[in-house]
């Protein structure tokens, strides 16, 4: 069964201070361009680079029928967050469910390494899989907009190595930077 549901996209790890950061500098030095005499579009480029990752997302995951782009978030101060991507996900419910009961035990470690409240953070949600599994009908119910982008992150890291870095050249591959530089 085939839902839609708005969350955060996975593995976009945001941009400040990420491969997917602007390169001011480098772009510089390959164009020879005073800093002073160019303007950078910089919302263009994180809503480009956004798109693609949409499309990265959906292409790799069976289970995920179509990712919306909807907008680039950013905090106001990076302190204790980064950007994120907010999108709409149509998904097969079923297939998601399907994959976390026959990956449990690995659920149940991600959980405990990315929800367990330490010094510095206090998790919203629980680090038990059960409660999980109890709290979304057996991950096919949603009733807030991080649940479906955390069960998908935990998708993302237990069957893709890097799949930050494949996310990145997935996009750069698609992307120029050179194309967001204005000249004054």
């Amino acid at each position: 069964m085939n839902k839609t549901i708005k969350t955060w996209l996975p593995v976009f790890q945001g941009f400040y201070g990420t491969l997917f950061e602007f390169d001011d500098n480098l772009l510089l030095e390959n164009y020879g361009i005073n800093s002073i005499d160019i303007d950078i579009d910089y919302k263009e480029y994180q809503n480009d680079i956004a798109v693609n990752a949409c499309e990265f997302i959906e292409s790799e995951c069976d289970f995920i029928k179509l990712v919306k782009f909807e907008n680039v978030s950013s905090p106001k101060f990076y302190n204790f967050s980064n950007d994120s991507i907010n999108c709409q996900i149509t998904i097969d419910v079923n297939k998601l469910s399907d994959y976390i009961n026959n990956n449990v035990s690995e659920f149940r470690a991600y959980l405990k390494n990315n929800y367990t409240s330490c010094s510095g953070f206090i998790s919203r949600y629980s680090n038990d899989a059960e409660e999980w599994k109890e709290s979304t009908e057996n991950f096919t119910t949603f009733f807030d907009n991080h649940l479906l982008g955390a069960l998908l992150q935990f998708y993302f890291v237990n069957e893709i190595e890097d799949a930050n870095s494949d996310m990145y050249y997935f996009c750069s591959e698609r992307i120029c930077e050179g194309d967001y530089i204005n000249k004054v």
